[in-house]
């Protein structure tokens, strides 16, 4: 039996591609009497899935912790890279007293690395760690030689609000859409698929020009999303 509606991989498809295929589909299709077409049931379903999904996606727009997060993240890495390039000037102080403080707080930083490129929940764990160890006797004497407290009493400050824009995000983690859009989505390509599948049994088979019609305008539509750029 040859296949009269193109095939779409509806899982590599952006969020917001995906909502735009599945209007059009659905646009396609009330333009055509769905009861008709014998698909009133699931088709009913389909669109109450489809809703459910742009509604989900939605809120992830409006979710402005996100942005928030990665905005505290980037100050935080500027503040502590900004701590480490004075450390690394203070290695070739003409003041050997510097040089020697600058020392001691380079194998520290050596020793954390790249605190910055881990993911956020790491970072403000390892930071709080690093943050520990530059109020301890061992290195706070050095801070204070090289003039270096605000530097540090500022990373501890803005690690403090990324702290707490972390554990509001995890308070609203009922909230948050991005886990259930991809349960919602599996739910739209079935239904859409089990609508799809029908027509093409029905178009094969009776060759009903009313069938035809809706098919031509639903594969004109998957041409549009076959070859656009996956997540």
């Amino acid at each position: 039996m040859k296949r009269q509606i193109i095939g779409v991989h509806f899982e590599s498809l952006r969020n917001e591609a995906h909502v735009e295929l599945n209007e059009a589909v659905i646009a396609a299709i009330d333009k055509h009497n769905p009861a008709q077409l014998g698909i009133g049931d699931i088709y009913a379903g389909y669109r109450q899935l489809v809703t459910t999904e742009i509604s989900l996606l939605d809120m992830m727009h409006r979710n402005g912790f996100t942005m928030e997060i990665h905005a505290q993240d980037r100050v935080c890495g500027r503040i502590f890279h900004g701590l480490a390039d004075a450390v690394n000037s203070g290695l070739n102080h003409f003041d050997a007293g510097k040089r020697e403080a600058a020392g001691k707080l380079f194998v520290l930083f050596e020793r954390y690395g790249h605190i910055t490129a881990r993911t956020p929940d790491e970072e403000t764990a390892v930071l709080d760690n690093f943050l520990r160890e530059l109020a301890s006797d061992t290195a706070s004497d050095p801070i204070r030689t090289l003039g270096l407290t605000d530097w540090t009493e500022r990373l501890a400050q803005e690690n403090g609000k990324f702290k707490e824009l972390m554990q509001a995000y995890d308070s609203e983690a009922a909230q948050r859409p991005s886990l259930r859009v991809h349960a919602v989505r599996t739910d739209v390509d079935r239904a859409l698929r089990t609508i799809l599948n029908y027509l093409d049994v029905v178009t094969t088979v009776h060759g009903f020009v009313f069938y035809e019609l809706l098919v031509n305008e639903l594969n004109a539509v998957f041409e549009r999303y076959r070859n656009i750029p996956v997540q």
